[in-house]
């Protein structure tokens, strides 16, 4: 029987194939058969979001783990020829499609109650863009945002969205933890899934890594500068989200253990991110029921 939670927002970090950590963490409550009726996401968080909103625990874990055995997502011979390291236009497109490996259950997606927003931002403008369920009303307009919020600069290609250029939603305001989104809509209390251990500290680009970033974003200001200050503004939002925690309006679900980076396309490794975050999922699942002030039943 579902369990219908109103009064709390899902909120979703993303991060990459780490997310495969997240999707291990998110099946637990999705075969407890927990429905969130406000979710939002930013990047991979915004994958994992429909997906939950489907119901579709076995999507859920082949988007961020047995993806890595189709030879067409990408690598560097596919960053190489021009179309990213994660080939976006495959990912978001055929492969979702319903003869594709990934098929996306879109009569699902429309026939669902709940409240989506996905983030993104507009390289031209520098703008944090928030997308609706209004705004991903066929299988096209919903994979396009989704490819947008997760257009990792450098990485993967910008997406372009009914004519403005999008870049990966982590860019923007939060800086990759979508807490602000759910509280501009009216929300105090949250459950909050992130892709990074407890006690961690994103640290600004350096050496090489920023060479490149300014380099590769001269001509696109807002880009550039959205990267160099994101070390910042993630530790910010950071400060915030363990404040909610601390004041009993946030729980806030940190990996035991993330080995994975945002790129990694190694199987076994994705394999046991998931296993991990299944396990922690059910290890807590107590205090998650708690906090959602449902009764196991």
């Amino acid at each position: 029987m579902s369990k219908i939670v109103s009064d709390v927002a899902l909120v979703i970090e993303g991060g990459g194939m780490r997310a495969a950590y997240s999707a291990g963490l998110l099946s637990v409550l999705l075969k407890q058969g927990i429905e969130f009726s406000y979710i939002c996401g930013v990047s991979a968080g915004a994958s994992c979001a429909t997906n939950y909103m489907t119901h579709d625990v076995d999507r859920l874990k082949r988007c961020f783990v047995d993806i890595a055995d189709d030879p067409q997502i990408g690598g560097t011979r596919s960053f190489l020829r021009g179309h990213g390291y994660f080939n976006s236009e495959y990912l978001y497109g055929r492969c979702c499609y319903p003869d594709g490996a990934l098929p996306f259950n879109m009569d699902a997606f429309l026939a669902s109650d709940v409240t989506l927003r996905v983030q993104a931002f507009e390289r031209d403008t520098g703008r944090t863009v928030l997308f609706s369920r209004e705004d991903m009303d066929t299988l096209d307009k919903l994979l396009t945002v989704i490819r947008a919020s997760s257009s990792l600069p450098i990485v993967m290609n910008p997406t372009a969205v009914n004519g403005r250029v999008m870049y990966d939603g982590g860019l923007g305001t939060g800086a990759g933890l979508p807490t602000h989104i759910a509280e501009k809509d009216g929300f105090s209390r949250f459950f909050v899934v992130t892709t990074r251990q407890a006690g961690y500290r994103k640290t600004p680009p350096q050496g090489m890594k920023r060479r490149l970033m300014l380099q590769t974003f001269r001509d696109y200001p807002y880009v550039r500068d959205a990267l160099l200050t994101r070390a910042s503004r993630y530790n910010n939002a950071l400060d915030h989200l363990a404040a909610l925690e601390a004041d009993g309006n946030a729980l806030v679900v940190r990996p035991d253990v993330m080995k994975l980076k945002n790129t990694t396309l190694n199987r076994d490794e994705l394999e046991v991110a998931y296993a991990l975050g299944h396990s922690q999922g059910l290890r807590e699942l107590p205090r998650w029921l708690a906090f959602l002030g449902i009764t196991d039943s």
